[in-house]
């Protein structure tokens, strides 16, 4: 038989526990309430519209939906970016669809767009882990463009290169040190990463960011950014079309008309 003062002890420890399970889940639920809150007055001011649980009514497979809404006609392709292909249960939730002004052959033309949070699942029993990122894709005012990956080197890409499993190396050792370049047509991207692309993303240091066929996805795969942080991106996406060489603009198959007739492209 116990004795009456463990039975208590015991009981208190059970208290408190349950007390600060409740804490965690209020806080929380807090922090999940107001980012959702956040980024709903953030699609407000864009001019967006946010979806807190996927996209319309589309629920049962949001992702796919979510690129369906920007890709019309039946000859439309896409295939997912690496970072939406991992693990389970995968969902997008937060988001956010609308359409940003981008740099085009003879002006600026709105390209729809979807961002938000992201989220999936590894592992199973006591390793079951969910994961969560934000992200970012933009379709673009030409295309299509030859797959291509940009990312910051890491430890990994330098054991791989001394291996020689190499990526895509430029003049500037400086820009080869800072960032992993890999891509379907090796010309495209070193006519991309021309000198001054190549200041430009040293002096932004952008996450990984991939382009392939007619759309553009910024996102390392892991941690969700803050509004403030979504706004940056947009603005980083403009920016960076804007050091595209003109020769790369003229060769791409133009999309639509745009709307402001101004130029765009680094001459070349």
């Amino acid at each position: 038989m116990l004795h009456p003062v463990m039975d208590v002890d015991g009981l208190l420890f059970l208290l408190i526990f349950a007390a600060a399970a409740v804490v965690i889940g209020l806080v929380a639920w807090h922090h999940h309430h107001k980012r959702r809150e956040a980024l709903s007055h953030l699609a407000l001011d864009l001019g967006w519209v946010f979806y807190a649980d996927g996209v319309g009514d589309e629920r049962d497979d949001v992702f796919a939906s979510l690129i369906g809404r920007l890709i019309q006609g039946p000859d439309a392709r896409f295939r997912a970016f690496g970072v939406f292909d991992r693990g389970r249960d995968r969902r997008a939730y937060n988001t956010l669809q609308g359409s940003l002004k981008l740099p085009a052959p003879g002006g600026l033309k709105p390209c729809p767009g979807i961002m938000g949070d992201y989220r999936y699942t590894t592992g199973s029993g006591k390793n079951k882990k969910t994961h969560h990122f934000s992200y970012l894709i933009l379709e673009l005012p030409l295309g299509p463009v030859p797959e291509t990956i940009i990312r910051p080197e890491g430890f990994f890409d330098q054991i791989a290169g001394f291996m020689g499993f190499d990526d895509i190396d430029f003049e500037s050792a400086e820009f080869s040190d800072a960032f992993h370049v890999k891509g379907a047509d090796k010309r495209f991207a070193y006519d991309l990463c021309h000198p001054r692309m190549m200041q430009f993303l040293l002096a932004t240091r952008p996450e990984m960011f991939e382009i392939d066929r007619f759309h553009i996805c910024v996102s390392a795969g892991r941690g969700r950014w803050s509004p403030e942080a979504f706004k940056h991106r947009l603005l980083w996406v403009a920016q960076f079309l804007e050091q595209w060489p003109r020769h790369v603009v003229d060769r791409l198959s133009p999309r639509p008309t745009a709307e402001v007739a101004q130029p765009w492209g680094v001459p070349s």
